[in-house]
C-alpha cells in the first residue's frame, strides 16, 4: 500500500507539472506574439523618428551615454553610503542551491564585478550582477520563494535613446534577508503585493534599459538596505543598495560556460 501510495503521488505531481507547463506554455505563446507586434512598433517608431539619418542616431546614443554615465555616478554614491553600515554576517551561509536558475537552460555570458566588458561600458567598471543568455521573449522565472515588492520601468520611451537603467523589471523580497532583481525584461505578468514560489513564471526576457543587446539581468540586494529611488533622466523609481555576487548561491551550471565575462 505505502508503495502505491508513493506511485499514486508521484505521478499526482508529474500531472500536476505537466499541467502547469502546459499552461505557462499557452501564456507564453500570447504573450510572445504582444512582444513581437512591440518589437514591430519600435521599429517603426525607430525608423520614423530617424528617417533613416545615421548622423541624428549616432547623436542620440552619445546623448544617452552622457545620461547613463550621470545615473552611473549618482547611484554610486548612493550605493558607497549604504555599505557603511552592510553587515556581511548577517547575509546567509554561501552554498548553492538557494536560488534557482531564472531561466532554462542557462548560460551565462557576464559575472559579477570586475568585467573586462565592465571595465569598457560602465563608470563604475564593475558589473553588478549576472546576466543570462536569453532572446527577447524568453520565459523568467523566481529564483525563490518570495513578495513582489517592485514592479517598474525606468524606460521613457521605447526608442534606443530612451532607454535608461534597468527598463522594465521586477523585484522580489524573500525571507533570507535578500532580494532578487530582473531586469531588462520585455513584458512582466506579476504585480507588487503578490506572494510567487520557487519557479513561478514572473516574465518575459527582453532588450528594455541601457543594454547592449538582448539578455536577462539578474541581481542581488542585502534587503535591509535596499531603496527605491528617483534618479532622472531615467522613469519610475531605480533600486538602489548593497549588492552581492548571487553567483555563490545558485546551482552548479549544467554545461561548462567558456564565454563568460
Amino acid at each position: 500500500l505505502r508503495g502505491l501510495q508513493a506511485e499514486f503521488k508521484d505521478k499526482l505531481v508529474e500531472g500536476q507539472n505537466k499541467k502547469r507547463e502546459r499552461e505557462i506554455e499557452q501564456g507564453s505563446l500570447l504573450n510572445r506574439q504582444d512582444i513581437v507586434v512591440d518589437q514591430k512598433e519600435e521599429k517603426k517608431k525607430l525608423l520614423s523618428q530617424t528617417n533613416n539619418q545615421e548622423k541624428i542616431y549616432q547623436q542620440q546614443v552619445a546623448d544617452l551615454d552622457k545620461k547613463q554615465e550621470e545615473i552611473s555616478k549618482t547611484i554610486e554614491t548612493f550605493e558607497d553610503q549604504l555599505r557603511t553600515s552592510f553587515d556581511p554576517s548577517l547575509l546567509p551561509i554561501k552554498r548553492p542551491g538557494v536560488f534557482n536558475f531564472p531561466v532554462i537552460d542557462p548560460v551565462i555570458t557576464q559575472y559579477y564585478g570586475p568585467t573586462k566588458f565592465a571595465e569598457r561600458a560602465y563608470r563604475t567598471k564593475i558589473h553588478t550582477g549576472v546576466d543570462f543568455r536569453a532572446r527577447v521573449g524568453t520565459p523568467i522565472f523566481a529564483a525563490l520563494d518570495g513578495k513582489i515588492v517592485t514592479v517598474d520601468n525606468n524606460d521613457r520611451g521605447v526608442s534606443r535613446w530612451n532607454r535608461y537603467q534597468y527598463g522594465r523589471y521586477i523585484v522580489i523580497e524573500h525571507d533570507n534577508n535578500l532580494s532578487t532583481l530582473y531586469a531588462h525584461l520585455s513584458r512582466t505578468v506579476v504585480k507588487k503585493g503578490d506572494a510567487v514560489q520557487r519557479g513561478a513564471l514572473i516574465g518575459y526576457s527582453g532588450n528594455s534599459g541601457y543594454t547592449f543587446g538582448p539578455h536577462l539581468h539578474m541581481g542581488l540586494f542585502w534587503t535591509p538596505s535596499i531603496q527605491f529611488r528617483r534618479v532622472p533622466p531615467a522613469q519610475g523609481f531605480v533600486p538602489i543598495g548593497v549588492t552581492i555576487d548571487i553567483k555563490d548561491y545558485l546551482p552548479p551550471l549544467p554545461i561548462a560556460v567558456t564565454n563568460a565575462m
